[in-house]
């Protein structure tokens, strides 16, 4: 149940118990005789009880708004985020397109130190092919 509607029927149930209790009061007053300012405090605390009740449902009805604006907000939010997120996805591949490392940039980079998996990172180039590149190298960089 929600905590709003559990709210909502306490409060519905306190009424009730507050409106026997001054029924009971009412058939004890006319079995004796119950000063007039009894009842009138008793109304007193029902009109009282009314008007904390008022404002209790008042304040979730704020706080109800208040949430569903930070939901709608934290919706557009995702929806800008996954926007940005296909924005860079698609920008990434444009470089990967536009970075082509041929078997001589691979070789530079390997002579220069760097090792297989850092000039896959590089490059773009799976591991296994840049491995491969560096065992068969050109022919005449070939050893006799």
């Amino acid at each position: 149940m929600e905590p709003t509607k559990l709210i909502l029927f306490v409060q519905i149930i306190v009424q009730i118990l507050l409106l026997i209790l001054v029924v009971v009061l009412i058939i004890r007053e006319k079995k004796m005789s119950v000063s007039a300012n009894s009842i009138d405090d008793l109304k007193k605390a029902i009109g009282e009880t009314q008007q904390l009740s008022d404002n209790f449902s008042h304040q979730i009805n704020e706080r109800m708004e208040l949430v569903k604006r930070v939901m709608s907000d934290l919706e557009s939010k995702l929806m800008e985020a996954a926007q940005i997120k296909s924005a860079l996805e698609e920008l990434t591949q444009q470089v990967k397109a536009i970075k082509k490392f041929t078997r001589e940039d691979v070789l530079k980079l390997h002579n220069s130190g760097f090792e297989p998996e850092r000039i896959s990172k590089i490059t773009g180039i799976p591991t296994g092919e840049i491995e491969l590149m560096v065992k068969i190298k050109r022919p005449d960089n070939l050893e006799t």
